[in-house]
């Protein structure tokens, strides 16, 4: 039996001697900097984000503006509250802010008045939906919205200015800083810029200077209107990402055209379209993946550039400023997933950090029922700064958590902050679980597991490794409740030849555990089994990867799906959808689809069909503490959305 806890305390001090010279290091990360006459008490940026906290009516809420405010309370130099749409549109299921009338300035300003109160300026995006984007209206869409390009005539295009200087106007007697105009990722503004998507031959089309005219007119005309003076940012695209898009070359032109126009500051993002991995990166892009884009932009203009793409780790962040590819960094997800991480970076504090893992399922993809909004996977707090407040507990007791895998931690941590004693039991040597199983390969997720590990010394459990948990050592402690979190194995498919020499997991296969041949056959062609094949074509392997479901990554999520769609391509992957594998031998895996056999070859065959949950313990624990409660893949497979969030309300609820 090894106790964690003590390790812990030994290497405190190491820790803060480390951050007290990685500090220095992001003293550029802290300067103050100016866009147009604003000055902005750091280089941080909120990236502006649809978090659907507004009414349906576009209206600001309570909820919005508790948001903003621990973000801005946070440290954050300057928040761009986003999007905001600036004509009526049907907005039930996004609930984005609205700014297309004069009713929205009230509730603006109350919001604006708590972010400037705690320090942070204050920007709104301004956005018009494109035709093609997925965020179109359920409903009937305005009539100046629901027209690509090609199809809009001047006095459409007139009038979608005239709505852009309007918004502008209300942000402005709302008390906002100032303002971006969204002209990327698709929406309509960037429909023009894109060749892809605008084959109009008139001044606004046929080349690269004319397509940027819209653009350009819509700025000019905010500035004429509303003044000189009042900021505006302008977010690009670098790069489309798809074939026959914009490229870096094309925005390098339009860049300084942006800026002739008034923009104050240029925000370089990327991806339209299929492209929806290079809006939002995954877990399995490289942090700061879109910084080379601003860089170029910042060789043709002499304005701000702010830039984007998983910048949530401080001291990557501090790099790209000193290394001037960009004056300020935008962040959105991280600072979803820790609204202090500014001020915990500016005191040296990196390791309380709430690392951001990219996962996209909770602020993305909004996973998380009844009202969908945007929250977070590592901070379930997130989005609900009204209501999730943890509350003392009225009698403290013992409880013993089984298992230290993400569902474990986050209750072993929320049980300790409430005033129980916690105890936390782990059959293996290390925290983490599943997730050690790809930490050494995704650095986000090495960061979350020193996090929680770290969260829950500070909370007081007591923790210890190497010791599994039976009904006997449960009924000689004599907890007052059990928490099993107790996890998943790898499900294995009952195929003849499974047994086989060549035959290996991929949980063993990713960590590096074993040796893998030159040809591959991966078995399963969802999330973890593409993550393999991707990981092993990386290293030159030929990999094939067999699912049974009809499509690969049926069951993963957008973003990844994108990226994993790419890189499957990109690396030659071969795909058999729709077979079934019906022998495994030392030569290979012999598979069937609706109309003929195949055989595939393999030095190695992976298993990735899944896990199977681990119930053994809490149906043995029935009867024999008074309460016992199962948390995530105990119960069944979950993400680490579904795994924290669970372990967060059990938590609360003892």
């Amino acid at each position: 039996m090894a106790e964690f806890r003590g390790a812990a305390k030994s290497q405190e001090g190491n820790r803060e001697g480390e951050a007290t010279k990685l500090s220095k290091e992001l003293r550029k990360l802290f300067q103050s900097g100016r866009i147009g006459k604003l000055e902005v008490r750091n280089r941080i940026v909120m990236a502006p984000m649809g978090v659907g906290f507004a009414t349906e009516s576009g209206h600001v809420t309570d909820r919005l503006i508790a948001f903003y405010e621990a973000r801005a309370k946070g440290g954050v130099g300057l928040i761009s509250t986003g999007g905001a749409y600036i004509c009526n549109i049907d907005n039930q299921l996004f609930k984005f802010q609205g700014i297309w009338d004069d009713d929205h300035i009230p509730g603006m300003r109350k919001m604006t008045a708590a972010i400037k109160g705690s320090g942070a300026a204050a920007f709104i995006q301004l956005i018009m939906p494109g035709v093609d984007m997925p965020e179109r209206p359920l409903g009937i869409p305005h009539p100046l919205m629901g027209l690509p390009p090609a199809k809009r005539s001047k006095e459409d295009i007139e009038g979608v200015v005239d709505l852009f200087v309007q918004a502008a106007r209300r942000a402005k007697e709302a008390g906002f800083d100032g303002v971006e105009v969204h002209g990327a990722h698709g929406y309509l503004i960037s429909l023009f810029l894109s060749p892809k998507t605008n084959p109009r031959t008139d001044e606004y089309g046929g080349n690269t200077v004319k397509r940027a005219r819209f653009a350009c007119q819509i700025i000019e005309s905010i500035k004429r209107k509303i003044g000189q003076d009042f900021p505006i940012t302008f977010r690009m695209n670098g790069d489309d990402y798809i074939d026959g898009g914009l490229t870096i070359d094309e925005a390098k032109i339009i860049a300084p055209l942006l800026v002739e126009a008034g923009a104050d500051a240029l925000s370089v993002s990327g991806g339209i379209f299929q492209g929806y991995h290079w809006q939002i990166p995954t877990i399995m892009q490289q942090s700061g993946c879109l910084t080379h884009l601003a860089a170029e932009v910042k060789k043709v203009v002499k304005v701000p550039v702010i830039t984007v793409g998983k910048l949530g780790n401080p001291i990557i962040a501090a790099e790209v400023l000193e290394k001037g590819k960009a004056d300020f960094v935008a962040m959105g997800r991280p600072l979803i997933a820790d609204p202090e991480l500014p001020k915990k970076a500016m005191e040296g504090r990196l390791d309380d950090i709430c690392p951001c893992i990219c996962c996209n399922l909770a602020c993305a993809m909004k996973k998380i029922p009844p009202d969908f909004i945007t929250s977070c996977s590592v901070n379930p707090v997130s989005g609900h700064e009204l209501d999730y407040v943890l509350k003392p507990a009225l009698h403290p007791k013992r409880v013993m958590v089984v298992g230290g895998g993400l569902a474990g931690m986050q209750a072993a941590k929320t049980l300790a902050e409430r005033g129980h004693k916690v105890s936390l039991y782990e059959k293996a040597n290390i925290l983490g679980g599943q997730w050690n199983i790809v930490s050494s390969l995704e650095p986000e997720v090495a960061a979350l597991i020193r996090y929680m590990s770290r969260s829950i010394d500070k909370a007081g459990v007591n923790v210890f490794l190497g010791r599994e948990v039976n009904p006997n050592i449960v009924q000689e402690d004599k907890p007052d409740a059990v928490v099993v979190a107790t996890g998943a194995v790898p499900r294995i498919p009952e195929i003849p030849g499974i047994h086989s020499k060549n035959v290996v997991l991929a949980w063993d296969v990713l960590p590096g555990k074993v040796e893998v041949g030159h040809e591959v056959v991966i078995i399963g062609g969802q999330a973890t089994g593409l993550e393999t094949a991707v990981y092993l074509a990386k290293q030159g392997k030929k990999v094939s990867v067999v699912e049974m479901l009809p499509q690969v990554a049926q069951n993963v999520n957008w973003f990844l799906k994108w990226y994993l769609k790419d890189s499957l391509i990109n690396y030659g992957v071969h795909l058999y959808p729709g077979v079934t594998v019906y022998n495994i031998s030392d030569k290979g895996v012999s598979i069937v689809d609706e109309s003929q056999a195949f055989f595939l070859k393999a030095d190695t065959v992976v298993i990735a069909t899944g896990v199977q949950p681990q119930k053994k313990l809490a149906e043995q624990l029935k009867g024999v503490v008074p309460e016992v409660y199962t948390v995530g893949d105990a119960v069944k497979p979950r993400d680490s959305m579904e795994a924290i969030h669970e372990g967060y309300r059990v938590g609360c609820q003892i």
